[in-house]
C-alpha cells in the first residue's frame, strides 16, 4: 500500500470511529465532502462482489488509477526502461465513457437531481436558523462558538474546510478603509493564506469581510466571542510575543491543544450535528459553506470577476503581485450592503464603549503595547522591548483592540435576544457601567434611521454624484481661498504689530511735503513761489483749514473757545462744513475777517493723563482734519525755508499735535511761518 493509500485509509478509520458508523461509510463521507480525495482501493468494492452491469463509483476508479500511476512512478524511479504514463489516452477515453454511462445509470436509478445542484445549499432563512442554533447552545456546548466562527469563514470568506483549519492567529490583522466607504468606521477583518488546494507553492493570497449588518451573521464579533471565552472563561494562556515561535502556531481552530488544529473528523462531526438539528440535508458539509457563499454573492449582484478574486479561483499577475487579493465588492455585498461605496452604516456602532469596559477585555493588550515601542526604538527583551521585530503581532494587537469595541456592541444587541450567554457572567457585561452602555446601543439600534445622504443616493444616485463631486470642488476652492486669505491676514497682522511698536516711521512728506508743482508746500504757500499759484490750489489742499485759522481768529481776539465755537456753529446753521468753509470765504471777501495771521514757534503741551473730551461741532471736525499721528516732521533745507530753530523731529510713539495760528500780521517773505505744536495726548 502507498503512502497515498495509508493516509486515506486513517483518515477513513478516525472519521469512522468518531461519527460511529461503517469504514465503507466514512470513506463515502469523505470523498462527498472533499474536492480531490481517493479512497483506499482497500476499501473499493472487489469485482466479484459488483452484481453484473453494475458500474464502479467515480472514486473506486480514481482509486484504482491512482495505484497504477504510483506504482509507474516507482518502477520509473528505478530506471525501468518503459517511462510512459499509464493514464494516456486509452485511459482519458475510458474515463470519457465512462462518464456517460454514469449519466445514463443515475437517469435509469432515478437518482436525486438535487444533488450537488442549485437547491444543495440552505437558505437565509436557514443560515439564520443555524446560526441562531449555535448561539442558544453556546451554554451547555462552548464548542459551538468554535463551529460558528467555521462555517462564518466558510461562507463569507470562500474558504475551503482545510483552509480554515490550518488557519493561525498570526494570520489575522486588520485593515481600515477610507471614511468614502460609510458614515461609520469601516475595518476588514483580513486572514493570509499560504496553503491550499490550488495553492502549493505557499503563494501570499488574503481575504477579509466587514462587520455585517446583522451581528448574529458577523464574522468578526463571532470571532471575538471566541477569543473572549478561551482567553476569559477557559483559562487559557495568552500569547507571548517575546519571539516569533513563541506565538505563531497558534490556531485560531484549536483542537485538543492550542498549537494543534481542529481535526477533520471533529469538524465535519459537529458541522453535521448542527446542519441536522437545522433540518438541513445537503450531500456535502464543511465545503458547503464556501458554495452557498459564492451563489449568495451572485444573488445579490456580485460580478464573476469578484466572486472569482473572493474565492481565488482566477488570480492575476497583477493580484498576486501588488495588490490585497480583497475583492471591496464583494464584501459590502455579503455583509449585507449595497455594492457602491458610501453606504456603509451600522446602527449599533454609534456609541463607542467607554474605556473603562474596554481595557477590562484582554487586559495584556496594554502590557505589551510598551514593548513594541520600545523595539522600535531597537530594544530588546532586556532593554523593556522585544527579541524579533514582528509586524504580524504588531497588526495582531491592533485587532484585538479593535474586536474590544466589536465585542462589546454586538453582545450589547444579542444580550436580550440570548441572556443564557457565557459572557454575561463575566466582567465587563455583569456592572452597571455596561448596563448603561447597553441600553444606549440597544436605543440607538432600534430607533436610529440611516442618514439622509444614504438614502439620496440610494434614490437618486446619478444626483448624488453630481452633488458629491461638486461638493468636493467647492471644498477644494475653499481651501484655497482659505489659505490666500491666512497669508494676506498674516502680513497685514505682521505690519500692524510693526507699526504699533514703532518700528516703521511715519512722515508726512509724500502726502504734504511737495506741492502742485514739485516744491514744498510750506515754501509754495509763504515762500516766492506762491505767486505763481491759483489760489484754487491752495483751496483743494485743504478746506478745513479755513474753519482753522476762522476758530484761531477769534480765540485771538479774547474769545474764549468754547465761544468761538458756538458762534461758528451759530453761522453753520445746520449746513455741511463745505458750505461754512464757502460762508467764510465770502465773508473774508467783503473785509469781514480777523485779519492777518502769523506764526510762531511754541513749546508742546506736558502730557495730560485726563485730556477729556475734545471740542465738539466745527472744532472738532477741523481737529480730526489736524490732528493726524505723526513720528517724523521735518523742513525741507535744500530751499530757502525756516531757520534752524523752527525744525521739529519728534520721535515715536506718535502722539497727536495741533498747530496753532496767531493773528499778529503778516509774516516776512523771507521767513517761513514758525510752528506752535500742541500735543493732546499721547
Amino acid at each position: 500500500m502507498s503512502a497515498v493509500e495509508a493516509a486515506a485509509l486513517a483518515e477513513a478509520e478516525s472519521l469512522a470511529e468518531a461519527l460511529e458508523v461503517p469504514l465503507v461509510e466514512a470513506a463515502e463521507l469523505l470523498a462527498d465532502d472533499r474536492e480531490g480525495y481517493v479512497p483506499p482501493t482497500a476499501l473499493a468494492p472487489a469485482a466479484a462482489d459488483l452484481a453484473e452491469g453494475s458500474l464502479l463509483t467515480k472514486g473506486t476508479i480514481d482509486a484504482y488509477i491512482a495505484a497504477v500511476v504510483e506504482l509507474w512512478r516507482l518502477q520509473a524511479a528505478h530506471g525501468n526502461a518503459n517511462t510512459e504514463n499509464p493514464r494516456g489516452a486509452a485511459v482519458r477515453g475510458f474515463l470519457e465513457q465512462r462518464g456517460r454511462q454514469r449519466g445514463k445509470h443515475d437517469r435509469a436509478s432515478f437518482k436525486d437531481r438535487g444533488t450537488d445542484g442549485i437547491q444543495a445549499g440552505y437558505s437565509h432563512d436557514e443560515w439564520l436558523r443555524i446560526q441562531d442554533l449555535l448561539l442558544s447552545g453556546a451554554a451547555y456546548m462552548p464548542q459551538n462558538l468554535r463551529t460558528r466562527v467555521d462555517l462564518l469563514f466558510g461562507h463569507y470568506y470562500l474558504l475551503r474546510g482545510e483552509n480554515r483549519r490550518k488557519m493561525e492567529l498570526a494570520d489575522l490583522s486588520l485593515l481600515d478603509y477610507p471614511s468614502s466607504e460609510g458614515p461609520t468606521p469601516c475595518g476588514c477583518l483580513v486572514t493570509l493564506l499560504r496553503d491550499g488546494k490550488l495553492n502549493k507553492t505557499a503563494k501570499k493570497e488574503f481575504m477579509g469581510a466587514l462587520r455585517h449588518k446583522d451581528p448574529l451573521l458577523c464574522t468578526q464579533g463571532a470571532l471575538a466571542q471566541l477569543f473572549f471565552w478561551r482567553w476569559h472563561v477557559a483559562g487559557e494562556s495568552p500569547p507571548s510575543f517575546r519571539r516569533r515561535q513563541d506565538w505563531y502556531r497558534i490556531k485560531v481552530l484549536v483542537g485538543r491543544d492550542r498549537e494543534q488544529e481542529l481535526s477533520y473528523p471533529t469538524q465535519l462531526q459537529e458541522t453535521w450535528r448542527i446542519f441536522g438539528a437545522a433540518g438541513l440535508v445537503a450531500s456535502k458539509k464543511t465545503h458547503l459553506p464556501r458554495r452557498v457563499g459564492a451563489q449568495d454573492a451572485e444573488t445579490y449582484g456580485t460580478s464573476l470577476a469578484q466572486i472569482s478574486q473572493a474565492g481565488r479561483w482566477n488570480q492575476s499577475v497583477l493580484c498576486q503581485a501588488y495588490l490585497t487579493h480583497l475583492p471591496r465588492q464583494f464584501m459590502r455585498i455579503v455583509a449585507g450592503f449595497s455594492a457602491s461605496p458610501a453606504d456603509y452604516f451600522l446602527a449599533r456602532a454609534a456609541n463607542e464603549p467607554p474605556y473603562v469596559l474596554q481595557k477590562q477585555l484582554w487586559p495584556w493588550i496594554e502590557e505589551w503595547e510598551p514593548r513594541f515601542e520600545a523595539r522600535a526604538r531597537r530594544q530588546c527583551w532586556a532593554e523593556g522591548g522585544l527579541d524579533d521585530d514582528d509586524l504580524a503581532a504588531d497588526g495582531f494587537l491592533k485587532l484585538m483592540r479593535r474586536l474590544r469595541i466589536v465585542l462589546l456592541q454586538d453582545l450589547a444587541v444579542l444580550q436580550p435576544r440570548y441572556p443564557s450567554l457565557p459572557f454575561f457572567a463575566y466582567a465587563p457585561f455583569n456592572g452597571s457601567e455596561w448596563d448603561e452602555f447597553a441600553v444606549a446601543v440597544r436605543s440607538d439600534a432600534a430607533g436610529a434611521t440611516e442618514p439622509l445622504s444614504l438614502l439620496v443616493q440610494r434614490a437618486l444616485p446619478e444626483l448624488s454624484g453630481v452633488l458629491e463631486s461638486r461638493r468636493e470642488a467647492l471644498l477644494q476652492n475653499n481651501q484655497r481661498l482659505a489659505i490666500r486669505l491666512e497669508a494676506r491676514l498674516e502680513g497685514i497682522q505682521g505690519g500692524l504689530d510693526s507699526l504699533l511698536q514703532g518700528k516703521v516711521p511715519i512722515t508726512f512728506t509724500g502726502h504734504f511735503g511737495a506741492g502742485a508743482v514739485g516744491s514744498p508746500y510750506l515754501e509754495l504757500q509763504y515762500g516766492s513761489g506762491s505767486g505763481s499759484r491759483a489760489s484754487s490750489t491752495r483751496v483743494q489742499f485743504c478746506r478745513r483749514k479755513v474753519i482753522w485759522d476762522e476758530l484761531l481768529a477769534r480765540t485771538a481776539s479774547g474769545k474764549s473757545e468754547e465761544e468761538a465755537v458756538a458762534e461758528l456753529e451759530l453761522l453753520r446753521a445746520g449746513r455741511s462744513l463745505n458750505r461754512l468753509v464757502d460762508e467764510l470765504k465770502q465773508r473774508r471777501r467783503r473785509g469781514q475777517g480777523q485779519g492777518r495771521i502769523r506764526v510762531q514757534v511754541g513749546t508742546p503741551v506736558p502730557d495730560d493723563p485726563d485730556p477729556g473730551p475734545g471740542p465738539s461741532g466745527a472744532l472738532g471736525s477741523a481737529r480730526e482734519e489736524a490732528d493726524r499721528p505723526s513720528s517724523t516732521v521735518s523742513w525741507p533745507s535744500a530751499k530757502p525755508g525756516p531757520p534752524a530753530a523752527a525744525h521739529a523731529n519728534i520721535s515715536a510713539p506718535a502722539r497727536l499735535y495741533s498747530v496753532a495760528l496767531e493773528p499778529n500780521g503778516p509774516p516776512e517773505r523771507s521767513s517761513p511761518p514758525a510752528l506752535e505744536l500742541h500735543r493732546f495726548g499721547s
